[in-house]
């Protein structure tokens, strides 16, 4: 039997795999099938919840070839 082997690119993942799951979490939430706390432990990382989305768009940003400093969460200006 052969190895398959598919790659997919960041995007992909994201498009294809995280942003269905995470929408199913909010409509779930929506309809009042989940509490809040399901739908943040569901949609959390090893890290810290809040700077998921951030993390995502700084890596897109790298990838299109983007200088990308990080300041973290809870700035202030």
């Amino acid at each position: 039997m052969e190895n398959l082997t598919i790659e997919y690119s960041y995007s992909d993942v994201i498009c294809l795999f995280l942003e269905p799951v995470l929408t199913d979490i909010g409509e779930l939430w929506i309809r009042d099938k989940i509490t809040l706390a399901q739908g943040y432990v569901a949609g959390k990382n090893a890290e810290d919840f809040h700077a998921f989305g951030r993390k995502m768009v700084t890596t897109f940003l790298k990838i299109a070839g983007w200088q990308v400093h990080d300041m973290g969460n809870d700035i202030t200006v």
